[in-house]
């Protein structure tokens, strides 16, 4: 094999070590009621992220008018510091209104803790699961090392990046294109990342695992029910899917999630 070939089957290598598909345990119904939801008083000022599409309404209560309806991921910050009849009142794209806590979530802000970038980080790997963006081992219109054939995808600020689960993450995070893979993030490089212990995981960090045979990261989207190990993920899983939600249920150690089908992630935050 000369040298062309040896870099390019490297190369390649590489890259099909950098996802593997997420198999969830169990769905969960995104519109049911979280028992995890966000309640009790936060400062004024507090940055939260939406979990699922959300009704901004003129009052605290759902008889009251529809302003605006937010996209998952979205960004709000609190306008008083009490939440009423679990509606708290926030700031969306410069109108105010109010939001049922059940499917707020903390992405850090001026609350203190968490991670300060969760909400927009994902915000935009939410722009991939709107554009339904394939799944590909390259970026847009380039060789396909991991699926093969060319990467065809909708015209966007991610033509540079790899279309696998770790381009998404990449992305999400504002890391340099192509992105990185699986071996690039905590806790096997901890150059733009680093393991956090797996219950403080927030909007916009991410799990990740490069070992035993496998190689997945998801961006974390939010907790459905802390205590029993359930939440929310953002992913790019394998070749002819789509970037999707899902909803898996796991054991916590530390900082690692033991997931019921035998893989293992750890939990990770952006530097």
């Amino acid at each position: 094999m000369n040298l062309a070939l040896k870099l390019s089957f490297a190369v390649a290598l590489s890259l099909t070590a950098a996802c593997t598909a997420s198999s969830p345990a169990d769905n969960v119904d995104e519109s049911a009621s979280m028992s995890d939801e966000l309640s009790g008083g936060l400062p004024v000022g507090t940055q939260l992220v939406t979990t699922a599409a959300l009704n901004l309404r003129s009052g605290p209560s759902t008889s009251k008018t529809v302003i605006d309806v937010m996209s998952p991921g979205s960004t709000v910050k609190t306008l008083d510091a009490q939440p009423v009849g679990g509606f708290y009142h926030v700031s969306f794209q410069g109108t105010s209104g109010y939001a049922s806590g059940a499917y707020l979530a903390k992405s850090g802000g001026s609350s203190g803790g968490g991670n300060s970038g969760g909400g927009s980080a994902v915000t935009r790997a939410m722009s991939w699961v709107s554009a339904q963006v394939p799944y590909c081992g390259g970026t847009n219109g380039g060789h396909d090392a991991i699926c093969g054939g060319t990467c065809y995808r909708p015209h966007e600020t991610w033509d540079n990046y790899r279309s696998d689960c770790s381009g998404l993450v990449s992305y999400a995070w504002g890391l340099a294109a192509p992105g990185h893979t699986t071996g690039g993030f905590a806790p096997y490089d901890t150059s733009v990342s680093y393991t956090i212990q797996a219950s403080d995981l927030a909007p916009g960090d991410a799990v990740n695992v490069d070992e035993g045979g496998h190689h997945h990261v998801m961006l974390f989207w939010h907790w459905i029910n802390r205590s029993a190990g359930t939440a929310a993920f953002i992913e790019e899983g394998n070749c002819g899917q789509v970037a999707k939600t899902a909803s898996f249920n796991f054991s916590i150690s530390g900082t690692r999630l033991n997931f019921s089908d035998g893989r293992h992630f750890y939990a990770i935050r952006h530097r």
